[in-house]
């Protein structure tokens, strides 16, 4: 049983392995010399200088000499030139098939008695028995043929359409513990077939180059669908050898049935497929000869050689087989002449379908090995990634370059009160990194409100701008990681708004929350790509009118919700604004600054108690007016809390409670209107005046009906990708925000700053007082809000259905040129202008690809 088991391990193909490869061309290599000539030294093509089109060449090559190896190795088992020529007559429609037919009959049974142990005691002269059993014995008829038939014949028994090339009978017997059959009688009829027919279209008697690759439709040497066809046969040719082998072995398998003492192999048989070249010495000045080559495939008089080889061999193993294995008239015997021969040849033709397997895909291998040789790594996206921020500059204007996703907070002629980046994360880079983008500033033109509170709008009035990063998901490889990240400096206080654009001129607010010294937020994006419209369209093909006219409602409103965007505020100029003091007089001032924006956040005061109201233009006047009007409201608010502690204190001692630690005598003796009072009044008191309603600055913009509606975008970016280029797998992209999110702080000037993880969920405080200050420096929402960004991303995805190496060696596609196509399409619809004016002018390349696009627009157009 173990050599049977042995005998159906090596009749199944293995995957590829190099190393492998590389041994069996090693152990090659010597008797190949030996059949062509000692001085001659053939080697394999990956240390031969070659020319790509040698690799087609070298393909062609291995797939004639395996068509002539498998006839060659058909013909031991009876497939001549005489069933060639009939079966030529099919047309080439032709089949091999292979059929065994069990019988078994039971012929006798016994039953057997094992005796008692020591100790069983009975009456005297009588023997105790532990226990019984009955066997039976079987005839078991075995019957089988291989045969070739015509494939459209209506069944293979037709004899007028079938040729028998071996047949055998056989009888032996088989003896079982129970009076159950064994296990084969229960499939008394098994047939193995495959058909032959593009082995024999490819056959050629005269020249054996039947078999060529078209490569006008070839993407590679091994990526076509010539050499598909010759894959996919000899895999069908694996399958039908281990089900023969499997059938043949089948009954020895069984409990009580015949040992098979030896089994039959294929060791001494030649392999003739080996992917070798023959290198070709051309002269250093090849002028006069300009067809020589650095290398060539080995002609078709050595192919015929290694085939006579495999032929002899085989014949030898035949004969060799003849006298080991009892005569195939002996009936019986299970295993024959007949079943070793042909058991011999079916491992035979699985190491010659394993050999053209590994040989095509070195080809493959061997352009991957080369490829990562001359690119010096072995690309990941984020490669292609950074060859992008390259080629970008020479690809587009100064104008409309794409540019680093990193901006510094900070009012004109000062340093920066804090950055805001979107960086990437991948282990490929020494760290993180701004991400690069499409970019588009827009002028205010329409505010963009944001729904603070129930009752309040605030107006957004600063700057806007629109990004569109494209990211590249090649298959198995998930989008990239991205963090969204907000940094303040020392002494200064932002507001981060973190949602989406609901609608034109509407910002709604998921994520509210302040940064202050040296405060740093990481926040992780997730990205999700749309169906593609060439896909969708696909889907809503299948669908009832009014079905399609419902997804296409709901897919338009889902693109126009998705519009991620998060704007920041510089809190320090906007209070100076709110304030009515000259812009920068608050600089200087951080302690005045941390006490207003204390005041507004913890006891949400009105703005109008600090506002300075008055004319004069003295700035150190406002400012005092300001600190004055800051200090009383803090006295106010220190003695509204002594009147809650003595309240406190006096109910605690009527209902006997233990008080804290409260200086109560402190407390009484600050009631005391002359005692002298902890702040400090200004010298000068600047004069209050009546309040004037703040008006806007003379240049503060009323609204353009005309701005971009960016909830539109993804609409038009979609309709763009399917008019110019619908199947090149460019769609667009949503933003959510991830789980878990990084918070770095200070706890004191000097301290290092300390990371903590951040769940969104449970931040309600922190959400409050960013919306409590945004609703105070705004005024509720009178006040526009100059000093701020709104970023909106519109990311797309180019996804391809392969990984990076494999677009490029087994597809023999460039990415960079499906990028650069997809990037002009992105840029022309955020940019809303003509590829002329996008584009470098010195890109000739480039305007080919405009070229293109235009062409397809037409076609579509047309169409």
């Amino acid at each position: 049983m173990l050599l049977a088991l042995g005998v159906l391990a090596t009749s199944q193909v293995l995957p590829y392995d190099a190393a492998r490869m590389r041994r069996r061309i090693d152990e090659a290599i010597g008797a190949v010399q030996q059949i062509l000539n000692a001085t001659r030294y053939p080697a394999p093509i990956a240390d031969v200088p070659h020319a790509y089109d040698d690799l087609f060449l070298m393909a062609e090559f291995l797939t004639n000499t395996a068509i002539k190896a498998e006839l060659n190795a058909l013909s031991i088992l009876g497939l001549g030139p005489a069933q060639a020529k009939q079966i030529q007559d099919w047309a080439h429609n032709a089949s091999l098939g292979f059929e065994q037919h069990q019988e078994c009959t039971a012929i006798s049974e016994e039953t057997v008695q094992a005796p008692a142990g020591k100790g069983a005691k009975g009456k005297i002269g009588q023997r105790l028995f532990a226990s019984s059993s009955t066997s039976q014995t079987w005839a078991v008829d075995v019957s089988w043929d291989l045969f070739v038939f015509k494939d459209d014949s209506s069944s293979s028994e037709n004899n007028a359409d079938r040729i028998v090339l071996d047949s055998r009978n056989a009888t032996f017997r088989v003896t079982t513990a129970t009076k159950q059959a064994p296990e084969f009688c229960s499939t008394p009829f098994q047939l193995a077939q495959i058909q032959l027919t593009w082995l024999f279209q490819h056959a050629n008697e005269q020249n054996g180059s039947a078999f060529t690759i078209d490569r006008s439709l070839a993407s590679t040497p091994r990526r076509n669908n010539d050499i598909a066809d010759a894959l996919d046969f000899f895999f069908n040719v694996t399958s039908w050898t281990s089900q023969v082998v499997a059938t043949i072995f089948k009954p020895t398998m069984s409990q009580g049935s015949p040992l098979v003492a030896k089994t039959p192999d294929d060791n001494g048989v030649f392999i003739p497929i080996i992917p070798l070249v023959e290198p070709v010495k051309c002269p250093r000045n090849n002028t006069q000869n300009a067809t020589c080559t650095p290398s060539a495939t080995l002609s078709v008089d050595d192919m015929n050689t290694f085939l006579a080889t495999q032929l002899t061999t085989l014949k030898a193993k035949s004969q060799q087989i003849t006298g080991t294995f009892p005569e195939d008239s002996n009936s019986t015997v299970l295993i024959s002449t007949a079943e070793a021969r042909l058991v011999m040849v079916c491992l035979h033709l699985t190491r010659l379908a394993g050999a053209y397997s590994d040989s095509v895909e070195s080809i493959e291998a061997m352009l991957r090995d080369q490829l990562v040789a001359a690119l010096g790594t072995r690309m990941a996206p984020t490669d292609l990634t950074q060859y992008m921020r390259f080629n970008y500059r020479r690809l587009f204007n100064a104008e409309t370059r794409p540019q680093e996703f990193s901006y510094s907070i900070r009012r004109e002629g000062c340093d920066p009160t804090g950055t805001v980046a979107l960086e990437l994360i991948d282990s490929r880079l020494s760290g993180p990194q701004a991400i690069s983008t499409l970019t588009r500033e827009d002028p205010v033109g329409q505010l963009v409100n944001v729904t603070a509170t129930d009752g309040t709008v605030v107006s957004l009035a600063g700057r806007r701008y629109l990004h569109a990063p494209i990211f590249y998901q090649f298959s198995g490889q998930s989008l990239p990681t991205i963090n969204l990240v907000a940094r303040a400096r020392q002494f200064s206080t932002l507001i981060l708004l973190v949602g989406k654009i609901a609608s034109h001129g509407e910002f709604e607010i998921e994520v509210a929350t302040i940064l202050k010294d040296k405060e740093d937020l990481l926040i992780p994006l997730l990205f999700d790509t749309s169906t593609t419209s060439t896909n969708f369209q696909d889907i809503l093909a299948s669908l009832s009118p009014q079905q399609q006219a419902f997804a296409r409602a709901y897919r338009t409103m889902l693109l126009k919700q998705s519009v991620f965007a998060f704007a920041i505020i510089d809190v320090q100029p906007q209070i100076e604004q709110l304030l009515n003091v000259p812009l920068g007089s608050l600089l200087k001032e951080i302690q005045l600054t941390t006490d207003v924006i204390k005041l507004f956040i913890d006891y949400q005061l009105p703005a109008d108690l600090l506002t300075y109201v008055g004319n004069s233009t003295n700035i150190t006047g406002r400012i005092a007016y300001v600190r004055s009007q800051v200090s009383r409201m803090n006295d106010m608010l220190d003695h509204a809390k002594q009147q809650e502690a003595i309240k406190k204190h006096v109910n605690d001692v009527v209902n006997n409670k233990p008080s804290d630690d409260y200086d109560y005598d402190d407390a009484f003796q600050q009631q005391d209107p002359s005692a002298p009072s902890n702040r400090t009044k200004p010298a000068n008191p600047v004069r209050q005046q009546p309040q004037q309603p703040v008006q806007a600055p003379p240049d503060q913009p009323q609204g353009n009906p005309n701005s971009t509606d960016y909830t539109s975008l993804p609409g038009l970016l979609q309709a763009r990708i399917k008019q110019l280029d619908p199947d090149s797998g460019l769609s667009t992209t949503t933003v959510s925000l991830g789980k878990t999110w990084t918070f770095y702080s200070k706890l004191s000037v000097q301290s290092s700053a300390v990371a903590t993880t951040v769940d969104p969920n449970n931040r309600a405080s922190e959400q409050s007082d960013a919306i409590n200050l945004l609703v105070a420096i705004s005024k509720s929402g009178t006040l526009p809000l100059e000093f701020s960004e709104l970023h909106t991303v519109v990311p797309s995805t180019q996804r391809f259905d392969e990984t990076l190496l494999n677009l490029v060696v087994q597809d023999d596609k460039n990415p960079i040129d499906v990028v650069e196509r997809s990037s002009l399409i992105v840029a022309t619809t955020i940019f809303n202008r003509p590829a002329k004016d996008i584009v470098a002018r010195n890109q000739v390349r480039f305007f080919v690809l405009l070229l293109l696009c235009c062409c397809m627009c037409m076609c579509v157009v047309f169409i």
